[in-house]
């Protein structure tokens, strides 16, 4: 083994940002900053923990609640536009019905003899 190509192993001085604690071990450098150790991690702990690295579920949070806004807004703007289509066909509908056609049918109303409801006139 050539002595001249491995770099030196020092002892380490470890620091975790998750949980705060600092312990020894050796390295090719002189300290280390981690994110998670076996202190804090789910895995040795057996307790779930979430550990949001700049700012993923804010982000994350951030997008659906923008995109459900959006679909609301959507869903708004389809239902105006449909009470729109039928307030304009019921117009289209009354304008239809002249005063000809309502005097044609209260003729024929009126010469249809009237049912009557009294069962007594057997």
């Amino acid at each position: 083994m050539k002595s001249s190509i491995h770099p030196e192993y020092l002892k380490t001085k470890v620091n975790c940002s998750g949980c705060g604690a600092t312990f020894d071990s050796q390295s090719t450098v002189a300290e280390m900053n981690v994110d998670v150790c076996s202190k804090c991690h789910p895995f040795y702990t057996g307790k779930q923990k979430l550990v949001d690295t700049a700012g993923r579920v804010d982000r994350f949070k951030a997008k659906r609640a923008a995109a459900e806004s959006k679909k609301e807004a959507l869903t708004k703007k389809a239902v105006k536009a449909l009470n729109k289509k039928e307030a304009a066909a019921m117009l289209k509908a009354d304008s239809e019905i002249s005063e000809t056609n309502t005097t044609e049918i209260d003729k024929k109303a009126k010469s249809q003899p009237q049912k009557s409801d009294d069962k007594t006139e057997k």
